[in-house]
């Protein structure tokens, strides 16, 4: 067994443990269970669950990470918990769309599993709890990747996360009126709503050839079309899909913000498919 397999976890990381499971679980189920969803509310989930996975990768990289902590110098380790601090803020920045967007995809996934298990026994849809659970460990796992980094362990590892993280900066900050402090700043959503929507093709892959993107759009519309490809059309999912498709068609040179709220009006419409 390694080390970090023996590692305890300290109180402060199992009570952010629980507490982020139970509002993941608890506020999801909430969701689900509404009959519209109430933007500022599901915003606050999105900062709360959020800051709960990176408090815990930050919490687990000093009980898992910072090894020989005895040994080392006072100074020395309080230096490493600053720059651990400030790399927290960095990943929370910097992964908050791009695990939005993997987070939603997987509930996707455990959506069409659902209706494929309905044909058999009546089951309900669940969304919400999938893919707040999803983000709350996933950005766990990208701050115990940064935590690596910072703590210069597991360095053979670092091929493929700093490139990791290197890309998912250029996917947040895609225009100039991207570089803000904050990742999420629409804690109200535009009105009317757009029209729910189908999906017909993958609107972002064919764009990669124009010359007038430049390298950071182009990540984003990489990274975008790449999972276009692989959700599933499902009801919740795919009318978000389709939305989404629609959305970006209307204007495909939108900022990273943009598509941030582009994602929050497809999940209002696609809403009324949870109880579908």
């Amino acid at each position: 067994m390694n080390k970090l397999s023996r590692a305890s976890i300290s109180l402060s990381g199992k009570a952010t443990l629980f507490f982020g499971l139970i509002m993941a679980i608890l506020a999801g189920l909430w969701f689900d269970l509404a009959s519209i969803l109430n933007q500022p509310q599901l915003f606050a989930a999105f900062q709360v669950i959020s800051l709960m996975g990176i408090a815990l990768g930050v919490f687990l990289s000093l009980d898992w990470l910072s090894s020989n902590k005895n040994r080392i110098p006072a100074p020395h380790r309080n230096l490493k918990k600053i720059l651990l601090v400030l790399a927290a803020i960095v990943v929370w920045r910097i992964s908050y769309f791009p695990i939005m967007v993997f987070a939603g995809w997987v509930a996707t996934l455990g959506e069409r599993l659902i209706v494929a298990m309905s044909a058999a026994v009546p089951l309900p849809i669940i969304i919400y709890p999938i893919f707040f659970l999803c983000m709350l460990f996933m950005f766990t796992g990208a701050m115990l990747a940064m935590g690596a980094i910072v703590y210069q362990k597991y360095r053979a590892a670092m091929i493929i996360t700093v490139p990791a993280f290197v890309m998912a900066g250029m996917v947040s900050f895609s225009k100039p009126s991207d570089m803000v402090l904050l990742p999420d700043t629409h804690v109200t959503v535009s009105e009317p709503l757009p029209t729910a929507m189908l999906p017909i093709e993958n609107p972002y892959l064919p764009l990669l050839h124009k010359p007038e993107y430049p390298l950071q759009k182009k990540v984003l519309l990489f990274a975008a079309g790449s999972i276009y490809v692989f959700v599933p059309h499902s009801p919740w999912g795919g009318t978000v899909k389709g939305t989404l498709e629609d959305l970006f068609r209307n204007n495909p040179n939108g900022s990273t913000s943009i598509r941030i709220r582009d994602h929050y009006e497809s999940y209002h419409v696609a809403h009324k498919l949870i109880r579908s």
